[in-house]
């Protein structure tokens, strides 16, 4: 495994992490909690807050609307004329909550002001409506079912989630996990990591300390799943996924006196476009930057710009590569891409009823050439060393592309 996906790996888990520290030392810390309530009462508010006034600069809904569900719930199991009742309300929290949550990862990201967003606080102040109405009507039936075990089966010791709670937080926890699988993305692991902090805090409710705790944690959770993101705009490509040129600037800064880099490009690049269109090339673009992210040899592939990008191999040389780029190579080279037909109808059922036809379909192959240069005692710096990967890469296309060229 490399160590760039070892960081990353880090960084999924950490969120979980924060989660379980934090309800393990609760029981630690209960009796300082106790003792500056009155404090430690406004710091999930104030870390939700932080979170919220963050989301509308950077304009990101999805967090907002994650920060007012947190601050909501917070408030509901603080709030002392719903402490009598506080049972009956963890029974609502448990299908309320991750109901939310699931919606929130459901949705795609456009921004704080928009029509659906306001529909969802619409419904979010309707549920917490709704939780407190039905906290002081204690004589529906269905809170028979909503409070009983459905099925004859022994408890879990510790467990003190009725079944309907806990079957929704494990609907819930299975279906943000699947879309986290789907789009691997800071906020859709934050809300799983979250679900795990509010579950932990709903089977200990009756603890005024662990609420406060769990909170606070789900706020330091947000907080840092939107700094993540900011850091995915800023350095990362959008198209490809790959890091981009501002992230390879800072990343040539560190490198030591041993390293290789390659400049890959796509052959005939334009005259793909102008055939197939700027849709197809996009795709393209996305193919070769996912052959470069199973490269081996340590490779740390960067999209430089347009078709071309770069690949750097920390602490190698030329020989220790060489053999990894052929390989790199050959996979595009060997790779049948299926062209979208451009003609294909707009409308979902026309599509549809076209893909059921049995037509004959446009496959395409790409090639690409590589030039490589390493740091030596004439190229002293990594600009000199892309620059002579350049002039490798346009050695390549001289004679004849899709080959690899050392410096």
């Amino acid at each position: 495994m490399s160590v760039t996906s070892l960081k990353s790996n880090f960084y999924y888990i950490v969120p979980y992490g924060v989660a379980l520290a934090v309800y393990l030392i609760a029981s630690v810390v209960e009796s300082a909690i106790t003792k500056y309530q009155l404090i430690f009462n406004y710091i999930p508010y104030l870390l939700l807050a932080f979170v919220a006034l963050l989301s509308l600069h950077f304009n990101r809904g999805r967090v907002l609307l994650a920060a007012v569900v947190l601050a909501t719930t917070c408030w509901g199991m603080q709030s002392s004329s719903l402490r009598s009742n506080q049972a009956q309300l963890v029974v609502l929290l448990a299908a309320f909550v991750p109901a939310n949550l699931l919606l929130i990862s459901i949705i795609r990201e456009r921004g704080v002001f928009t029509l659906l967003n306001y529909l969802l606080v619409i419904i979010f102040g309707m549920e917490a409506m709704a939780a407190l109405w039905l906290c002081h009507h204690l004589d529906y039936p269905f809170w028979h079912y909503l409070r009983s075990d459905l099925i004859a089966i022994e408890r879990i010791p510790g467990i003190k989630l009725t079944q309907p709670g806990m079957a929704c937080i494990l609907v819930a926890a299975l279906l943000l996990s699947f879309i986290w699988y789907l789009r691997r993305l800071p906020l859709n692991n934050a809300l799983l990591a979250i679900l795990l902090a509010v579950s932990l805090l709903l089977n200990s409710y009756d603890s005024l300390s662990m609420c406060i705790l769990m909170f606070s944690s789900a706020g330091v959770i947000l907080l840092v799943s939107l700094l993540q993101d900011s850091y995915h705009m800023a350095y990362r490509d959008e198209l490809t996924g790959l890091m981009g040129r501002r992230a390879l600037n800072e990343r040539l800064q560190k490198l030591g006196h041993r390293y290789v880099i390659a400049m890959l490009d796509v052959d005939r690049f334009k005259k793909f476009n102008d055939t197939y269109g700027h849709d197809v090339g996009d795709q393209v673009l996305k193919m070769v930057a996912t052959h470069l992210t199973k490269a081996t040899g340590g490779c740390r592939p960067y999209r430089y710009g347009g078709e071309e990008f770069a690949l750097v191999f920390p602490r190698k040389k030329i020989p220790q590569v060489k053999p990894h780029l052929e390989a790199l190579r050959e996979s595009i080279a060997d790779y049948e891409m299926s062209i979208r037909s451009a003609q294909r109808p707009k409308e979902k059922k026309e599509g549809m009823k076209q893909r059921s036809q049995k037509t004959q379909k446009t496959r395409a192959k790409v090639t690409v050439s590589i030039g490589v240069a390493q740091r030596n005692d004439v190229l002293r710096s990594p600009e000199l060393v892309i620059k002579a990967a350049d002039e490798k890469l346009y050695e390549a296309k001289r004679k004849g592309r899709n080959k690899v060229i050392c410096g």
